[in-house]
């Protein structure tokens, strides 16, 4: 093998590296705000410590989560215990919520706030 045909061949494993960690990768979409709503139902357990809620506005899954029907909130995310009161707060007051979701926990949009109106 020459040193042209060496550093020919380097190049290309070098773009399809490159090419293949964009295609492993995709770029998460940004936090989004939901529209008001109100809590439909909320949902806790089976095997892990989640809160699903069940809003009544239309389904927004910004990171294509498998399970985009329903939103989750988990114990060791910053803001959990604050998150959880307000949305139980909201619900047994009828009070409408906006949520803001990133990405997915577990399956599920995951909220990163949540908004009541008064």
């Amino acid at each position: 093998m020459t040193l042209s045909s060496v550093r020919t061949l380097s190049k290309s494993v070098a773009t399809i590296c490159c090419c293949a960690m964009l295609v492993s990768f995709p770029a998460r979409a940004a936090p989004l705000d939901t529209e008001w709503g109100t809590i439909l139902s909320i949902g806790a357990g089976w095997t892990l410590p989640y809160m699903h809620l069940e809003m009544s506005f239309p389904a927004v899954n910004p990171d294509a989560c498998p399970w985009g029907g329903l939103y989750s909130i988990t114990p060791d995310m910053t803001g959990y215990e604050t998150f959880q009161s307000l949305a139980m707060s909201a619900y047994f007051a009828g009070k409408q919520v906006a949520l803001t979701i990133d990405g997915c926990t577990g399956s599920r949009p995951r909220i990163i706030g949540v908004r009541v109106r008064g």
